[in-house]
């Protein structure tokens, strides 16, 4: 089965060049359209793509963040607490969400290495020691 390059020189069709990306961990081919010069080098644009997300500062959490969680972590178990709910299902339920309000505390005061001022120093609020439903 031809190939796209070989359909389009069959039909007369213009084929636009390959580029490789000047990168040594990546040498990807590309076309024009994909590839731009930087420093007198091709860099192709999944290269350049991974290099402006590198660029952008980390996001900055703050204890709002870890309680904006927490209240989404605690509507999504709501329903246990619902009156037609049998008791094996929401007794276990209830220090779990006990723990989850009491989490911006519990952090503030077991994990003060975890927090710079109001700032939360992880990258990700789920690497974050939340309480686990037992």
């Amino acid at each position: 089965m031809p190939n796209l390059e070989e359909v389009l020189i069959a039909a007369g069709e213009p084929v636009l060049p390959l580029y490789t990306c000047g990168r040594e961990d990546c040498a990807r081919a590309c076309r024009a359209f994909e590839i731009e010069v930087v420093d007198d080098q091709w860099v192709c644009s999944a290269c350049l793509h991974r290099d402006r997300r590198a660029a952008e500062p980390a996001p900055v959490l703050t204890m709002d963040d870890v309680r904006a969680e927490r209240t989404a972590r605690l509507r999504i178990c709501d329903w246990t607490q619902l009156e037609d709910v049998p008791d094996d299902v929401k007794l276990p339920a209830q220090p779990y969400r006990q723990a989850l309000r009491d989490f911006p505390e519990t952090l503030e005061t077991e994990h003060p290495d975890l927090l710079d001022d109001d700032v939360v120093v992880v990258d990700d609020i789920c690497a974050l020691p939340w309480p686990e439903l037992d």
